[in-house]
């Protein structure tokens, strides 16, 4: 009987111990969850991020201004955004909105009023501010005229807005300028979303859907546009599509006259020869008084010389030689195959032996670590982004331990470049195409289309609806890979195939 009782004294007793454990856990929970909750309504931010891997769920990581790199998510209005962020706005963040916290709603000034920029956004010229733009966003810098900051953070021409039309919020869209910017979008303007013409709303606070295009069209600044407008000559249409010549620059020279005298009257200028080789030519600023050089030149000491190697074809090179053009362009550089003797590959790459190969004896791309920013590559690497991609691969700086290829220099932050006062190809590129101003070469200006839409020449840089089919070869300014697809190959000098 004494026993049943010591038996019974120690189950109580254990009772008790696990109510007190569970009480415990409860109390650790509810205490967990409050300070959750406190976090939720304090108005305290998401957590700061390096990439989308440390955000979860649909969130992605975004710079947001003077709040750093937070996770965020897309919105379309600001109401959306009050659980995520109290006070907080939809801000627009390059092409796309995403929430944002208050502070990064309220405009600041750099200090330099000079243009009435409201961000340090190394703006071109430069107004005192020295601040490089975040990549791949858009801004107007004037009434017609949008530009894209590059992957150097300043900001490069991206596309002229068409007749008629004007520039708002880095966008083109059609109708009346009659809003001070402090609103979303321009009331009673037009703009396109994918082949969809939206309009803004009279006050301003948001974009709704107006109309589609018809099959035969093409949303392009706010209007639905003929994909094959007549142009009143021969049934062919091509009026307007002959390729612009640049046109000789100021009055005729000689490259060298009596007693040095050129025919130039300017000291900022030097006699540019009309062919390479020849005697007579045109006055031409020196390209680093604010000149430019033609295509197939670079910016020597302050005048245009013919780049080492340029070329058209493989015909133009050595033997032991192609033309390595990138993807897009139509002129390139020659360079040695890869498998001659003394020849070699930059880290990260190797060397295609194989004669079935579409890439034989050129470098090829051995191990791609994605990127979008220069901050997700290790020490001495950056992300080199093809121009109109969102991705790239970390590449290794140049330098003397690891040299730029063919006639390419290796620039102060270690890229290699054709070379300087190359930043407007010689003001020659075709409809649809974009000049690449680390290579001075033209091509196409296509971004990723979403699904079942297209872009070609003819619409770049937007896309249409289209019955997607994967293109035989694939890469940098030739035509995507259809929605759901990548190229095999991304990186300078490699076509793909679509994967």
């Amino acid at each position: 009987m004494r026993r049943l009782h010591t038996l019974g004294f120690w189950a109580v007793i254990s009772l008790v111990c696990i109510a007190a454990l569970a009480a415990c856990d409860n109390a650790e929970e509810t205490a967990t969850d409050a300070d959750s909750d406190q976090a939720d309504g304090d108005g305290q931010l998401p957590p700061t991020c390096a990439s989308a891997d440390d955000c979860s769920g649909d969130m992605v990581c975004m710079p947001l201004p003077s709040a750093g790199r937070l996770c965020t998510t897309l919105c379309t209005a600001s109401a959306e955004c009050s659980g995520l962020f109290p006070g907080g706005c939809c801000l627009k963040v390059g092409t796309s909105f995403y929430c944002a916290p208050e502070a990064s709603c309220e405009p600041t000034t750099d200090g330099d009023e000079a243009d009435g920029d409201l961000s340090t956004d190394g703006d071109l010229p430069p107004d005192g501010d020295d601040g490089p733009c975040e990549a791949d966003t858009y801004h107007c810098r004037d009434a017609r005229t949008i530009e894209r900051c590059n992957q150097d953070g300043a900001w490069i021409t991206y596309k002229t807005c068409s007749a008629e039309t004007n520039c708002y919020n880095g966008e083109c869209v059609d109708g009346p300028q009659q809003c001070d910017g402090s609103t979303f979008c321009c009331p009673d303007t037009y703009r396109c979303y994918q082949n969809d013409i939206q309009k803004c709303r009279a006050s301003g606070e948001d974009w709704d859907y107006y109309r589609t295009c018809d099959d035969d069209e093409l949303c392009i600044d706010g209007k639905c546009q003929n994909l094959n407008p007549t142009d009143g000559d021969l049934p062919d249409g091509d009026a307007d599509q002959a390729e612009a010549e640049e046109e000789p620059q100021g009055a005729e020279c000689l490259i060298s006259g009596e007693e040095g005298e050129t025919g130039c009257e300017s000291d900022l200028e030097y006699c540019f020869p009309d062919s390479p080789g020849g005697d007579a030519g045109h006055c031409r600023l020196y390209c680093d008084q604010g000149g430019t050089c033609p295509r197939s030149y670079r910016c020597d000491h302050g005048v245009c010389a013919r780049i080492p190697g340029y070329c058209l074809s493989d015909g133009e090179c050595g033997l032991d030689q192609f033309c390595d053009k990138r993807p897009g362009a139509e002129d390139g550089l020659c360079y040695t195959y890869c498998y001659e003797q003394g020849e070699y590959c930059q880290a990260n790459t190797y060397c295609d032996e194989n004669p079935s190969s579409l890439n034989y004896g050129k470098c090829v791309w051995e191990d791609c670590r994605s990127c979008s920013y220069d901050a997700q590559c290790q020490t001495g690497q950056y992300c080199d982004i093809p121009l109109g991609q969102v991705e790239g691969c970390c590449i290794d700086m140049c330098g003397p331990a690891n040299p730029c290829p063919g006639a390419m220099v290796c620039r102060g932050d270690g890229r290699c470049v054709v070379g300087d006062g190359l930043s407007d190809c010689g003001g020659v590129c075709p409809a649809g195409h974009v000049c690449d101003p680390l290579y001075g070469q033209c091509a196409l200006n296509c971004r990723p289309c979403p699904e079942n839409q297209c872009c070609d020449s003819g619409s770049a840089p937007n896309c249409y609806v289209c019955v997607c089919n994967n293109p035989l070869i694939c890469g940098w300014g030739l035509k995507q890979c259809c929605f759901g697809y990548q190229c095999s190959a991304i990186v300078y000098g490699v076509l793909g195939f679509c994967i």
